[in-house]
């Protein structure tokens, strides 16, 4: 069967929401995680905004918005490529060998505590820490530049920067908590947009096979509740004789009509 035909489905990607909840417990200094620090600058005039001036919503890092606004050349483009594409891998690695932590988000997210809020916070950090091991995001992409559209870059990626921590942050310690409160949304962001990509694929799949196999209600309830285990327990990763053993586990519950097709369905992919 194919590796991906049943996903691997953990939960609700909205377990990374009280990263960016932990208003009051950013650290003073915001590394790992932090953004570029935030001059006074003129307004950027690429900065994409409504009618009223207002700065559009980013659905991505700003430093990917800004890349957006310029246009590169094939080898700047490749240059930038191979870094996005090294940040992707580690992310994805990352967040296989963080299940645990990502759990433990979604539970700190339905409860009310600061102090596990905090110590949430200061773990992700440290468990994400490698994906700035080569310098933050910015200073990566810009040296894959010419000198004239790196300086374009930081220009707008400072701009987005300045709107989303807001005016005059300042240099003590709540003007890099701002900061930090922002990088840390923006990463628990990047992590849920990763996340939804790797388990979209194998989520499109389940629903065409529980589809195809023209399961009852409850054979659907069941299946549905062997697959997220699967995934609670492999935690993303799982192995070859994991994936066959889900497979029989899950064949128990069809019928024989039903198993011959699962098993042709497999054969087909």
């Amino acid at each position: 069967m194919n590796p991906r035909l049943f996903a691997i489905l953990v939960g609700s990607a909205a377990f990374l929401s009280p990263l960016a909840s932990a208003q009051d417990s950013a650290p003073a200094d915001p590394s790992p995680l932090s953004g570029p620090s935030v001059p006074d600058e003129t307004a950027s005039p690429r900065v994409q905004r409504d009618f009223e001036g207002n700065m559009k919503p980013l659905e991505v890092r700003p430093e990917i918005a800004a890349l957006d606004e310029l246009t590169l050349s094939e080898a700047e483009r490749l240059g930038v490529d191979a870094v996005l594409v090294k940040r992707t891998a580690t992310m994805e690695r990352l967040i296989r060998e963080n299940i645990d932590l990502l759990l433990r988000a979604q539970a700190v997210r339905e409860g009310n505590d600061p102090e596990a809020r905090r110590a949430l916070l200061e773990d992700f950090g440290k468990a994400f820490k490698e994906l700035t091991a080569d310098g933050p995001l910015s200073e990566q992409i810009a040296a894959a530049m010419s000198e004239e559209n790196a300086e374009k870059f930081n220009a707008i990626n400072k701009e987005y920067w300045r709107e989303l921590i807001g005016p005059e942050p300042g240099d003590g310690d709540r003007g890099r908590g701002r900061i930090a409160r922002v990088a840390v949304k923006l990463l628990g962001q990047e992590v849920k947009q990763t996340y939804e990509r790797m388990i979209g694929d194998g989520k499109e799949q389940l629903e065409r096979v529980i589809a195809e196999l023209q399961l009852t209600p409850e054979q659907e309830a069941k299946i549905r509740a062997i697959v997220t285990e699967f995934g609670q327990k492999t935690k993303l990763n799982p192995t070859g004789m994991q994936r066959v053993g889900l497979f029989a586990q899950v064949a128990k519950e069809l019928t024989p009509e039903q198993r011959k097709k699962a098993f042709d369905l497999a054969r087909n992919r």
